[in-house]
């Protein structure tokens, strides 16, 4: 039988948005997620910055793997971002919780950390709620 990561982690391989971002999911279980992601140029503002789409579809990864952790298949039905500040670091991390779920919706909080070294800052929040679309 396959545990919950390792059946998410083929969802990422076998998305290609996933794979050409970098994505990789490092937990999934119990209604919990993280993601993280190696910085690369491509994914930069013009300041220097990670992209604020790339934040999004971070917090959106992140909230879809903890939701689906806990109710089985979701799709996002609405997302908030809050960027705090400026995302600029080497590593980037989506820690998402959910907060309820139930049998139509799941509800998400999600924190990004913008890393480099041993310095972790917080960079953007976000909520979700995604519909549940049945087990597996």
């Amino acid at each position: 039988m396959t545990d919950t990561l390792t059946l998410l982690r083929g969802v990422v391989a076998a998305t290609p948005f996933d794979v050409w971002m970098g994505l990789e999911l490092v937990e999934a279980a119990e209604g919990r997620a993280l993601v993280r992601l190696v910085s690369r140029p491509d994914l930069l503002q013009q300041s220097g910055f990670l992209h604020a789409g790339v934040i999004a579809a971070l917090i959106d990864r992140a909230a879809g793997f903890a939701a689906a952790s806990s109710v089985g298949a979701v799709l996002t039905c609405n997302f908030q971002v809050t960027p705090y500040r400026p995302a600029v670091g080497d590593i980037f991390e989506a820690s998402a919780q959910v907060v309820r779920a139930g049998k139509i919706q799941a509800f998400v909080n999600i924190e990004l950390f913008a890393i480099s070294g041993d310095n972790r800052k917080l960079a953007a929040g976000g909520t979700s709620i995604l519909a549940v679309l049945g087990q597996g």
